[in-house]
This record gives structure tokens, sequence and C-alpha cells, in this order.
């Protein structure tokens, strides 16, 4: 806005041509750098609407990144639980199907047997657990 009011003061005050030439090119100048202004000013309003919408979008994928995170944790924790059980019942089954030659070979077999009967217990216990926790995130991350 100075160049303008610089151009029409040497437009008003100008005595030869040369001046007034001068004066025009200044206030042409004058008019570019205001429209460049403004043209930047427009410019950054639209940046700044495409950033908030960048914004907006990293945002929510973090929520969706850990949402697919804890969904995939609990189904990998259901999925450890079910090949521990599966290896409990190979062993039991294997215990079972051998022949004793003793009484007291007998007896240990049949504790251990017992013990990894009680453990499969508490294994499918947890499993039916972790089963639930796993839906219940699979309903609350449908909510996001």
């Amino acid at each position: 806005m100075t160049f303008v009011k610089l151009a029409k003061f040497e437009k008003d005050q100008s005595t030869c041509s040369s001046h007034r030439t001068r004066a025009i090119n200044i206030n042409n100048f004058a008019n570019a750098v205001v429209k460049v202004s403004r043209s930047q000013t427009k410019l950054d309003a639209e940046i700044v609407k495409h950033l908030d919408t960048i914004h907006k979008y990293l945002e929510t994928m973090t929520s969706v990144h850990n949402a697919f995170t804890d969904r995939s944790n609990a189904l990998l924790h259901i999925q450890s639980l079910s090949s521990d059980l599966f290896a409990l019942h190979n062993r039991v089954a294997k215990l079972e199907s051998v022949s004793s030659r003793g009484i007291d070979q007998e007896r240990t077999r049949y504790q251990k047997v017992e013990e990894l009967k009680e453990t499969i217990r508490t294994s499918e216990d947890a499993k039916s657990h972790a089963r639930k926790e796993y839906e219940l995130i699979k309903v609350n991350h449908l909510n996001l």
C-alpha cells in the first residue's frame, strides 16, 4: 500500500514525462504486490483447511491402528492358549496310552494325568476369558 501512495504522490508531483513513467511503473508494481499478497492470504487459508483435514485423518488413523493392535493381541492370546491346550491334551493322551509295569509307576502316571487335567481346566477357563475379552474388544471397536 505504501508503493501505491508513493506512486500517487509521484504522479501528482511529477514535472516531466520520465517521472510520470516512473510513477506508472511504481503503481503497476504496487498493484502486482497487492494482488500477490491477497493471493498468498487465500492460499494460506486453503493450506490451513487442508492441513486440518489431514490432522483429523491422522488422529483417526492412530485410533484405528490402536484398535487393530488390541484386536490382534487378543486374538494372538486366544491362539496361543489353544495351542497350549492342544499340547496338553496330547500329553494326557500319551500318558493314558502308556502301560505301566508297576504299581508305583501307575500311581505316578495317574498323578501326572490328574495334574495335566487340572492344568487343562485352568487353561480352558483362561481361553474362555480371553475369548470373552476378544469379543468385548470387537464390540467396543465397532462403536469407534
